[in-house]
């Protein structure tokens, strides 16, 4: 009896066995991302790691079959990392207690996604070029080190964590519009659209390229106490940095090579209680040798390299010796043999570097030439005509310069900028750098800053991050005239006279980051409206599903407004100087003005004043009871990457085109250019008709209309623009022809201008 008993009990254990095993198998990549996100090492993670599993396997018992093995597994490691924190590795410890319990919070919910992120994932690596994803396999599948990168691309180390942190940038971007998308099409309801509102507010790896460089340095293990004091004061900014560097840690996770414990091909099946635990420890003892291996080949190289610097034989030095006198004697020979030969040294090769080109994006150079990255600068002035370039400067400034733009480098730590915008991020082990122009000079003093040079000799300086000081200068002999300290969003400009103005500037005017794609909004050549819209400059610095709010005129963050019936009345916009106002256009009970002068539009049709939703970046379709979704035209679905401008009817919106010519100074605006229609959306799901006018007015007065249905193909509209033009003026209105089968004559007029942009003309 006794023996039965104990063949039962065996068989039950070995049941355990397999079902822990198969439970750690399927979650394991769960279980070691919750510890990278609190222990943002990769090594003391692997450590922690392994120290969690052992204590897992000696506590399955206490695991209560059917629940979320996840859940139980995540509270050991919680538990573990605090350990680590308190006895282990104190020295590293990162973040404060009450940082890391914030940072636990958004752990939590984006592991609960992580395996439809990684899915994600996979399909955007997709998306990268041939370098790019060789970088990423040469980091993450071959354990490259930054030094290791640099030799092989040959390029700085900087250089190199710049590459990387550009490319999770896109990785991050593509994985969050695609949950974006989703999102759009599963949720619906008042309080799932309250959700999404929510997720919405959270930008883009808040914090910038810089805040990407210093996470990967982080997990590196490269990071000063410097660093890790910026870091921690970034994540304490705001649960949005928190949400993004976590979501950015996703990314990292899924690109690394490492699997938590190497035992994916093992699934056992026995019904041996020993076989099993024999497997188990086998598989944690080669994890334990793999990580062994991997440390002695890092000894091995590190010495190997230290050889390679210090260990010179005496035939080297001879082999060198003789080819360095090879040199010599071809060099004297060729002097020689040309007659009467220039003897001195052309300036080209004295010609200093102060600087390298990282990187480009639609760039067009005025000479027509075209510059690869790591292109020296040195003092030669160049022009820039269309798009942006991202250049280093040799003592480490990072500098994004947009079209069109003229400079030149006076020094390593100095530019001189003829006209044009720039941002520019000096990172603390930077020696500091400065922008000088024809009457202002513009010096950081650790900070991230813009300048920009106008037609007319204004120079505008904002600060987004630390200090700068700001000096207008006579032009005869650059002394300083007038001198002021500019911190975090402040703002002011140098005018003609030499005075220094404050002036509330939007810093969204400037692009802090080079763009990872191709913009519809191009510096020099067009002008993205549906990005102004959405609070940006018009090359890609506004919010996608953000708008502008009928009642009022104010920016919405998200949320959901609609509404049957308003006045008629004009809205002044004060937070973008390049948005005139908005109505809701109806000439019923008085004539429509259209624009902050008084300019009115005479024969506006007569609408009842009824309108829903807002003013939107993006082609989100609104509602309640119909499922959230992008609209589409010509069989074209408008996502997050895709320009466009949500109008339903009835609406108009007046774009001030000088005050858009002023911020660039630079070129001529010739053309209003578009797609509109109205979503096929409105078919598939009510298959009934919906109908209005598009109408473009150009001060005051009409110039194009287009009556069109749910079931027209959306058109390509052009309306020409000269330098007198002051304001344009985009309006959805329901056509007083429309024959519609829905309730209330705007219902359903879910409409589009798509792709609307300005095109641009250098002078």
């Amino acid at each position: 009896m006794s023996d039965i008993n104990n063949n039962n009990e065996s068989g039950s254990q070995s049941v355990r066995y397999d079902e822990f095993l198969k439970l750690f198998v399927s979650n394991q990549k769960r279980i070691y991302s919750f510890i990278v996100m609190l222990v943002p090492n990769f090594t003391d993670a692997d450590d922690i790691m392994q120290d969690t599993v052992e204590v897992m396997w000696r506590k399955f018992a206490d695991y209560e079959s059917g629940t979320s093995f996840v859940a139980w597994a995540v509270k050991i490691a919680r538990y573990r990392v605090m350990n680590y924190r308190r006895t282990k590795q104190r020295a590293k410890v990162l973040y404060t207690d009450s940082l890391l319990e914030a940072i636990v919070d958004e752990a939590v919910t984006i592991n609960d996604e992580l395996q439809d992120r990684l899915g994600l994932l996979r399909d955007c690596r997709e998306q990268l070029s041939d370098r790019d994803n060789e970088l990423l396999k040469l980091r993450y599948e071959k354990s490259k080190s930054t030094r290791d990168l640099s030799d092989i691309f040959n390029r700085n180390m900087r250089g190199v964590n710049r590459d990387l942190a550009k490319i999770h940038a896109i990785l991050e971007k593509c994985v969050r519009n695609k949950i974006i998308e989703r999102k759009h099409h599963f949720l619906h309801g008042t309080d799932d659209n309250a959700a999404l509102a929510e997720y919405h507010k959270i930008g883009l790896l808040e914090g910038g390229l810089e805040f990407a460089q210093q996470i990967l340095m982080v997990l590196d293990g490269q990071a000063d106490p410097q660093m890790i004091k910026a870091f921690n004061q970034t994540l304490q900014r705001g649960s949005q940095y928190r949400r993004s560097y976590v979501e950015f840690l996703t990314i990292c996770i899924g690109l690394n090579s490492y699997d938590a414990l190497s035992i994916d091909s093992v699934l056992v099946a026995s019904s041996d209680e020993s076989q099993a635990c024999d497997v188990f420890l086998e598989a944690i003892e080669h994890d334990q040798q793999r990580l062994d291996k991997n440390q002695e080949e890092e000894k091995k190289r590190q010495i190997f390299n230290a050889g390679q610097r210090k260990s010179i034989s005496l035939g080297d030095l001879i082999r060198i010796a003789g080819a360095i006198a090879a040199l010599v004697v071809a060099g004297l020979m060729l002097n020689f043999v040309e007659d009467k030969a220039d003897e001195k040294v052309t300036s080209a090769q004295l010609r200093p570097v102060y600087a390298y080109l990282a990187a480009t994006n639609n760039a067009r150079w005025a000479n027509g030439k075209i510059y690869l990255d790591d292109y020296h600068f040195g003092s030669q002035t160049m022009i820039l005509s269309e798009g942006y370039v991202e250049i280093e400067s040799v003592d480490g400034a990072e500098i994004v310069i947009q079209g069109p733009s003229e400079f030149k480098f006076e020094s390593e730590s100095q530019i001189y900028l003829a006209s044009g915008t720039l941002t520019a991020n000096v990172p603390p082990d930077a020696t500091g750098f400065a922008v000088r122009a024809d009457n202002a000079l513009v010096v950081d003093y650790g900070t991230e800053f813009g300048v920009a040079v106008m037609d007319d000799g204004r120079v505008n300086a904002s600060v987004f991050k630390g200090k700068i000081s700001l000096q207008s200068i006579a032009r005869l002999n650059n002394v300083a005239v007038n001198k002021m300290f500019l911190t975090e969003g402040e703002s002011a400009t140098v005018n003609q006279q030499g005075s220094i103005v404050e002036q509330d500037r939007s810093a969204v005017y400037y692009r802090r980051i080079m763009p990872t794609d191709q913009a519809l909004g191009v510096p020099g050549k067009s002008l993205n409206l549906a990005d102004i819209v959405g609070g940006g400059n018009g090359y890609g610095t506004g919010y996608y599903c953000y708008g502008i709010n009928p009642r009022n005129g104010e920016f919405n963050e998200g949320n959901l407004v609609y509404f049957d019936e308003l006045d008629n009345k004009y809205i002044q916009v004060g937070w973008h100087s390049y948005i005139d106002g908005i109505c809701v256009p109806d000439s019923s009970q008085s004539r429509q003005q259209i624009s902050s002068t008084g300019l009115i539009w005479d024969d506006c049709p007569k609408t009842g004043g009824q309108t829903w939703g807002r003013f939107l970046n993006g082609a989100w379709h609104e509602s309640i009871g119909v499922q959230w979704h992008n609209l589409k035209l010509n069989n074209k679905t408008y996502g997050p990457d895709d320009a466009s401008i949500g109008m339903h009817s009835n609406k108009a919106i007046t774009f001030d085109l000088w005050a858009i010519r002023k911020e660039n100074p630079h070129v001529n605006i010739t053309e209003f250019v578009s797609i509109c229609g109205i979503s096929q959306s409105v078919m598939e799901i009510w298959n009934n008709e919906s109908q209005v006018d598009f109408v473009v007015l150009v001060d005051g007065k009409r110039k194009l209309t287009r009556t069109l249905r749910a079931s027209d193909q959306a058109e390509r509209i052009q309306v020409e623009l000269n330098v007198k033009d002051r304001f344009l003026t985009l309006a959805v209105t329901d056509s007083p022809m429309a024959n519609e089968t829905t309730s209330g004559a705007y219902g359903r007029d879910w409409a589009l201008f798509a792709e609307p942009y300005l095109k641009l003309q250098a002078k």
